[in-house]
């Protein structure tokens, strides 16, 4: 491992430790390292490997905080904890929890494993998805943080091994480069095992070695912990002197405590000689359809426990597996489980002779959390106990398991030991679980929403309850196609003379199919667009004893037909308790002093624009950028539909669909606010007749993406021209953008407005002479001073008209910036429409 005093631009994916193999970020550079502004900036200026100064934390102190994401994963702390009590036993580093620091890490669950390198002085994110959670990896990315680089591109390191280029994948030979002299290794001798250095087979793209090591006998990298050549650079660097005092943990484990992932073994767990049968560690699904879990809980790709509770198993036949703990009296146990299937039955949790966990029936498809506070001391026997019900739809499963510090809950009491008996009808409104379950031989699945559904034009934009609260819906967009079926479902108990109430909303242009079955038997189904309300259903139920109720929804031809239910009974039917009155939102008017309702096109979350200024955050929700895959942004453009950004022809000219990278919500040119959606375009159409019959006539072009958008405040829909009329010489529009801010000058940190008025056929004629056509459209002032400079190549202008915002320009070409008497040129988006209209509805 290195230490840059003027650090070089580099990173890695994690060797033989890929944690990032799959992760295409156009954000990361070399596989786990964020770039500042200003490093990216040198980047693209200088198209290499860039020499920056980067600051160390002052005094040897790294103030960090942990998200909620990280937080309330016990395993994910747990190994944080573990990482940063090795820092702090072999070097002088201190961690500390922020207060009111403004320069800190910021530890969360986001994808893949990244950090960015040295102190940036603001808050800098430190990157640890569900993957990266070893003490070896979260030593890495601090090490970043800490201003450590990667081993294997010292500048001394052809002494030391070989790079055999011709294994490694394409693309990814950049990150094995050589760096410059200006990288300090603290003058010691090449390291390895660094926690820092490549695997030898990193980024293979056939199975065999791409670093070779010149010295027999030596494995490359590990992901364990610090090396001795490790904690001398870091301490050199840091200037801690020769001896370190280890101070204790800023968490440290309970001399009992554990942390199980079951994905090495069973974590010491044995499988009980009293009980019937026997758990078994898995990975993947479970064999039998319609019960346990898809996945594990952890990653979804590793292993957990369950009970397979298929033939030879009985009702009533129970598994156990125990281990041995030694516990204070102030620790917390925390599980995840599974218990999905019609005829689920009972998981127990035991400390010593103690019950102190138990749960029957069917709990749904996702994994839940559990955690309860153990009063118990000293050595202690943990035993989980699954009981098979009636049938094989009764697989229960376990992940994730640790016992830690508690974090002041209260204790939990022993629970019953007899689960209370099913009560026949039920309620529910889905504020709270209801106990429904996913279907395994569907396509996909229900989810379960508050408010409006991401997409457009169709759900409904409340639930049926209160207009706060939650409810059920098919989510209709990509990648779902014509004819997938969604289906929950729940065993209840039926009386005779016993009704089914509940409410549904099947509102958009292409609503397929909802089916209600008690059974085998279908007692309700709908197809179509039924309005965009809460309609009530109720059905009188022939059926008696223990049913099994689903509700399915089926997909239509495209995205706009969600499907929702809510407010869900089963009792008497003279006495069918009535949920409250639809309590669906009038349709609010057009103004612009809120957030705008999702797909109503056009319209501002602000009242007054300030012009020539930065805008403020969300106030252009149609404006996006288009971007390299190495996260570049270059050009412009608008959302006039989920799935579709109209741009100008010469920003996309030459280039492949795979090439661009489209980023919505976006406030700032190149930095991330927590706003943006990044999606990739699937199809670029450039309009036939471009540059014909004058210079850069037709410059329009379409990108569609392979996602559509999830609409909201900072992402929204302009209008496209179909009813408002061409504006007229002298009206006043609006151009956005992170264009410069003067001709050759510099671009802004964050998105620009500018009012700019229309200029007639003839003045801007005037102005171009032989250069203007009928697809083109100019803004400006004779004397100059605001042009498209303040936007962007592809970019929208728009024009409002009662209160909405319609696109009637599309940056195009122009002389100069601003230049007195001469104007901005803008694509026609009024005289191109039907070729746009056409495209899309082709496409």
């Amino acid at each position: 491992m290195k230490i840059a005093v003027l650090a070089l631009l580099v990173a890695s994916a994690l060797a033989g430790f890929e944690v990032n193999r799959e992760i295409e970020d156009p954000d990361l550079f070399e596989g786990d390292i964020k770039l500042t502004e200003g490093q990216r900036a040198e980047l693209e200026t200088r198209g290499e490997r860039a020499s920056i100064n980067y600051r160390l934390w002052p005094n040897a102190e790294i103030v960090y905080d942990v998200e909620a994401s990280i937080s309330s994963e016990p395993r994910a702390m747990a190994r944080l904890n573990e990482a940063i009590a090795e820092y702090h036993q072999k070097t002088c580093i201190r961690f500390k929890k922020r207060t009111t620091e403004t320069a800190y890490v910021s530890v969360f669950k986001g994808s893949g494993c990244w950090s960015y390198v040295g102190r940036t002085g603001r808050m800098q994110q430190l990157s640890l998805a569900s993957g990266c959670w070893y003490k070896g990896i979260v030593i890495h990315e601090f090490g970043h943080a800490l201003g450590f680089f990667h081993e294997q591109s010292r500048p001394d390191r052809d002494n030391y091994v070989e790079i055999k280029f011709e294994n490694i994948r394409a693309g990814r030979e950049g990150n094995f480069k050589k760096h410059s002299s200006g990288i300090n290794s603290q003058g010691t001798t090449y390291d390895y095992g660094s926690v820092m250095h490549y695997g030898s087979r990193a980024f293979s793209k056939n199975g065999k070695p791409t670093i070779v090591s010149k010295k027999a006998g030596v494995t490359l990298g590990q992901r364990i912990g610090l090396s001795s050549i490790d904690t001398i650079q870091l301490n050199r660097l840091y200037k801690c002197g020769n001896v370190v005092t280890p101070p204790p943990p800023v968490t440290s484990a309970p001399s009992g405590g554990f942390v199980c992932d079951f994905e090495r073994d069973t974590c010491g767990f044995t499988q009980s000689t009293s009980d019937k049968f026997d758990w078994t560690r898995r990975r993947g699904s479970t064999p039998s359809s319609g019960t346990g879990p898809s996945g594990d809980h952890t990653t979804g790709n590793g292993y957990y426990m369950y009970i397979e509770t298929s033939s030879p198993r009985v009702q009533g036949d129970n598994a156990v597996i125990e281990k041995q703990v030694t516990l204070t009296g102030n620790e917390c146990l925390r599980f995840f489980y599974q218990m999905n299937g019609n005829d689920v039955n009972t998981l127990n949790v035991y400390v010593g002779n103690t019950k102190v966990f138990s749960k029957s029936g069917s709990q749904g498809q996702p994994w839940k959390a559990a955690e309860v506070r153990l009063a118990q001391s000293g050595s202690q026997k943990i035993r989980f106990e699954g009981t098979r019900g009636k049938s094989w739809r009764g697989d229960i499963a376990i992940d994730d398991l640790s016992i830690t510090r508690c974090s002041g809950v209260p204790p939990t009491p022993p629970v019953a030991s007899t689960p209370p008996p099913v009560p026949s009808g039920f309620k529910c409104d889905f504020e709270r679980d209801c106990g429904f379950a996913q279907r395994k031989d569907d396509k996909f699945d229900w989810t379960r929403r508050q408010y409006g559904t991401p997409s457009s034009q169709t759900g409904p934009s409340g639930d049926h309850t209160t207009g706060k609260g939650y409810y059920m819906y098919i989510e209709a967009s990509y990648p779902r196609v014509k004819g997938d079926n969604a289906i929950i479902e729940k065993r209840v108990t039926i009386s005779s003379n016993q009704c089914l109430t509940f409410y549904y909303h099947m509102y958009g242009f292409h609503i397929g199919t909802f089916n209600v079955f008690v059974g085998t038997s279908k007692v309700f189904t709908k197809s179509g667009p039924q309005g965009n309300k809460w309609i009530k259903g109720s059905v009188r139920l022939s059926q008696t004893g223990t049913q099994t109720l689903s509700f399915e929804g089926i997909r239509a031809k495209e995205y706009s037909g969600d499907i929702a239910i809510d407010d869900i009974s089963i009792g008497n039917c003279d006495s069918v308790p009535t949920p409250p009155p639809p309590t669906q939102p009038p349709t609010p008017p057009v103004v612009t002093g809120t957030s705008p309702p999702l797909g109503s096109c056009g319209v501002r979350p602000h009242t007054r624009i300030v012009g020539g200024t930065a805008a403020k955050h969300g106030d252009w929700p149609w404006q996006v950028q288009l971007r390299t895959t190495s996260g570049f942004p270059y050009c412009g453009g608008s959302l006039i539909h989920p799935q579709w950004i109209l741009t100008a022809t010469h920003c996309v000219s030459g280039k492949s669909a795979s090439s661009i990278v489209i980023r919505l919500g976006a406030h700032r040119r190149v930095q991330t606010v927590g706003t943006e959606q990044d999606i990739k375009v699937s199809k670029v159409i450039t309009h036939p007749s471009y540059h014909k019959p004058k210079s850069y006539s037709h410059d329009i072009a379409l990108l569609k993406l392979e996602k559509p958008a999830l609409l909201n405040r900072n992402v929204n829909l302009v209008c496209l021209p179909e009813t408002d009329p061409a504006p007229t010489d002298g009206k006043h529009c609006w151009i956005t953008g992170w264009g410069r801010l003067s001709s050759g000058g510099a671009s802004p940190d964050y998105l620009q407005q500018v009012s700019v008025p229309i200029a007639s056929r003839a003045r801007c004629e005037k102005a171009y002479p032989n250069k203007i056509h009928d697809s083109m459209i100019c803004a400006g002032i004779d004397q100059g001073g605001i042009d498209s400079c303040q936007g962007d190549s592809g970019g929208p202008m728009v024009c409002e008209n009662g209160g909405r915002f319609f696109i009637h320009g599309a940056t195009s070409w122009g002389h100069g910036c601003a230049a007195p008497g001469k104007f901005g040129v803008y694509a026609k988006v009024k005289f191109l429409l039907p070729w746009i209209k056409g495209e899309m509805a082709k496409n």
